[in-house]
């Protein structure tokens, strides 16, 4: 059974800050040219990095949301950081006010998330009714 019960903020950045933000950092640090001052990979390889992340900060989140480590909520956070950092990655060729375009766009792609979410929590609530 998956957690509905509301768990301290703490831990969520916790967790966001060990497994999404340093890797994050570590990514961007080896692959990006502009962080570390020469080209080392393709953009290609940039756009599979990006993808792997996604799927990485989704399949731990539901893991831990499965062990009843974290709570279903958060998703919330988690997946929308998850999008912002990657459009940073895939963005780094682009001018930084393109850059901002795209982020403020991926901010946007939260709601659905948030909504989706929202909406699971509710379903199981009134299945336990």
């Amino acid at each position: 059974m998956i957690n509905m019960k509301k768990n301290d903020g703490w831990l969520n950045a916790l967790f966001s800050l060990v497994f999404i933000a340093t890797p994050a950092l570590i990514i961007f640090y080896f692959f990006l040219p502009s962080w570390s001052g020469f080209e080392r990979v393709s953009y290609g390889t940039i756009w599979g990095i990006a993808i792997g992340f996604i799927f990485y900060v989704i399949l731990l989140s539901v893991i831990l949301i499965r062990f009843e480590i974290l709570s279903i909520e958060s998703l919330n956070f988690n997946i929308p950081i998850s999008i912002v950092l990657v459009i940073i990655l895939v963005s780094y060729p682009l001018a930084l006010w393109a850059t901002a375009i795209f982020v403020i766009i991926g901010i946007l792609l939260a709601f659905p998330v948030n909504m989706l979410v929202n909406k699971y929590k509710e379903s199981k609530i009134k299945q336990k009714k």
